[in-house]
């Protein structure tokens, strides 16, 4: 299991067994890099662990990682940013520290708060940790899900992973049979994740925010520790100036929080507000930074020229780096990619920034900041939030502010934003048969989704209908690299403060992510901060699919997927990459997943 996953940690691997029934006694350890075999043990459980250095590098650190009074062992993948902070309030407790390592202190913090020290902590992880006492293991994911981490039966109890095929080894025949109704699903809306399912029967996520022991191969019901807030300030009770003032500040401590590491560190930077933002932050700090943006030849998905500005605006604080993904870089990875990534996903330009993140580490750099969250955080995307805000304003007895906002809205003038939305619905009510790609049997159109109620839907999507979903996929392909990638607008405090705010500050004079243009204006260049185009991360899909047709087909030939119809796929597929494109993505990722990682077939 560890060895399949040795992508993710080059520099080290670890392991330890443990007898539960003699939980003091009865271990063996694997923990020294040099030791070429385990002295046999009768065992019921075993961790396992490769590592990929951020912090504290030496051996010291190796995980498993033991307490001082071999009574806790643990392995965890993330970081643990304020483990600075922490360290002194442990020392005062009496706990003293050999190495300079966040799993150190993470292992102090376990043994002297249990498991409130989950409110304690900032950052992302996940974590197995064997407390010999109990003869049980601790199972945590971080309050977002960053950090993933799969469960799945065994013969004689479950096993656990950071990978999917990690436990298609060990799991039981019927775990890796695709879940029908996921797939559905995923094609129709890009729903992924839903209620912690994947696309195996048998495997399943840990839920985020949640802890649970094992004890004796059963896992007991997962209590959460933490969840959004589900109700919103009014402005009487904060005021624009307060709000801004106090996201500026944790905004700040939260890219503070991320910019320590032992190696070298990096930053994407797009034309957008929070890439912008964080790389703004750590430049006007002082701080000397390696930025890589992505160049596309065509100028609607190209932001680089926006980018610049910012780097412009800071001199020698950025060293800009410009790169380019090759045009038929996905099919040349796709192989490896597909692969890699255990499940469908969304849409190609994973890969895309996949390549840069491995152009960031052929220069040598470890860690990446880049701005994931942003959108769901601060209300940043029109085609979601707009609507929901306006009908709320309404609802709430507003109609004249929901007016203004209107002839004031920056993003698109408001009536292509009414034809877009109404062309989409038109397209929605003429789908016709022959282009639905999905193969029924017998799973129905789910008509399920996040709810439209703004305050709702926020909540929504950065939960369970998204970010429960992005931020996996997103952390299977930055570990693939390895890089780590550190995402400051997911900060706890940050989301706690964001989630109480009024949405009348997320969504504020016609702009979306009010809030944060306002705290950063005096440090972004008027181009970021009054910039009336969104791209996202941005992707030429309609070139792009035009251009694989013949490639895609190559690599499906002759495939019969049970779950997609290739004929209405091939028939389909010139009017679906205009019209629907993402849409005909999905389908062919499916296909990809089900000949690469189901069937086990290469690609090529």
């Amino acid at each position: 299991m560890c060895r399949i996953m040795a992508h993710r940690g080059p520099d080290d691997e670890g392991l330890s067994f443990f007898n539960s029934n003699a939980p003091l006694h009865g271990k063996a350890d694997a923990s020294n890099p040099q030791a070429d075999h385990v002295e046999s043990v009768v065992h019921d459980t075993a961790l396992g662990h490769r590592r990929f250095s951020i912090i504290d590098p030496t051996k010291g650190a190796h995980q498993p990682f033991w307490s001082t009074d071999n009574a806790v062992c643990v392995v965890f993948n993330g970081e643990i940013y304020n483990y600075l902070e922490l360290r002194p309030a442990l020392e005062k407790l009496g706990h003293s520290f050999r190495t300079t390592s966040d799993t150190e202190v993470l292992v102090a913090a376990y043994q002297a708060w249990g498991t409130n020290m989950f409110s304690r902590l900032r950052g992302f992880w996940a974590i197995a940790l064997y407390d010999l006492q109990k003869g049980a293991v601790l199972l945590a994911r971080d309050p977002l899900g960053k950090a993933p981490l799969y469960i799945a039966p065994t013969r004689s109890g479950i096993a656990w992973a950071s990978e999917i095929k990690a436990l298609r080894l060990v799991a039981s025949s019927a775990a890796s049979t695709p879940r029908a109704q996921a797939i559905r699903d995923f094609v129709d809306h890009g729903w992924r994740d839903i209620n912690n399912l994947t696309c195996y029967e048998g495997i399943t996520t840990f839920p985020a925010a949640s802890f649970a022991w094992v004890r004796q191969g059963q896992a007991q019901e997962p209590q959460r520790y933490w969840q959004l807030r589900s109700t919103r300030l009014t402005e009487r009770e904060l005021s624009p100036r307060q709000a801004v003032d106090g996201f500026r500040e944790i905004f700040y401590r939260s890219v503070t929080r991320r910019l320590h590491a032992d190696v070298p560190w990096g930053a994407e930077l797009s034309g957008g507000m929070d890439s912008s933002s964080i790389v703004a932050v750590a430049a006007s700090l002082g701080h000397r930074i390696s930025t890589f943006t992505v160049k596309f030849d065509e100028a609607h998905s190209d932001e680089e020229p926006i980018a610049r500005t910012l780097a412009e605006r800071f001199g020698n604080n950025i060293d800009y780096r410009v790169l380019r993904a090759p045009k038929d870089d996905f099919w040349r990875s796709a192989d490896d990619y597909v692969a890699l990534m255990d499940e469908p996903f969304h849409a190609p330009n994973m890969l895309t920034h996949f390549t840069l993140w491995r152009l960031m580490a052929a220069q040598g750099l470890r860690v990446s900041l880049n701005g994931a969250g942003g959108d769901e955080l601060l209300a940043g995307y029109s085609s979601d939030y707009i609507g929901p805000f306006l009908l709320d304003l309404v609802r709430k007895g507003h109609p004249l502010q929901a007016l203004r906002e209107v002839a004031r809205y920056k993003e698109l003038p408001y009536g292509r934003v009414v034809l877009r939305e109404l062309k989409r619905a038109l397209w929605r009510a003429s789908y016709t048969p022959e282009f639905d790609l999905v193969r029924t049997n017998g799973v129905s159109h789910s008509a399920k989704g996040p709810r439209r109620n703004i305050d709702e839907l926020l909540v929504d999507l950065m939960g369970n209908w998204r970010m429960n979903y992005w931020l996996r996929s997103s952390h299977q392909s930055w570990m693939g690299v390895p890089m780590e990638v550190r995402a400051p607008f997911l900060d706890v405090d940050l989301v706690e403060f964001a989630f109480q705010l009024p949405t009348t500050y997320l969504i504020r004079d016609g702009w979306h992510k009010w809030i944060l243009r306002q705290a950063m204006q005096d440090v972004l260049p008027k181009a970021i901060v009054a910039r009336k185009r969104k791209m996202g991360f941005p992707f030429p899909i309609k070139e792009w699919l035009r251009g694989s047709k013949n490639t895609y087909f190559a690599f499906t030939s002759g495939l019969d997927c049970p779950y997609i119809d290739m004929g209405a796929l091939h028939k389909g597929y010139d009017v679906l990459s205009d019209r629907n494109p993402y849409y005909l993505w999905r389908a062919m990722s499916v296909t990809l997943w089900w000949k690469r990682c189901v069937l086990g077939q290469a690609l090529t």
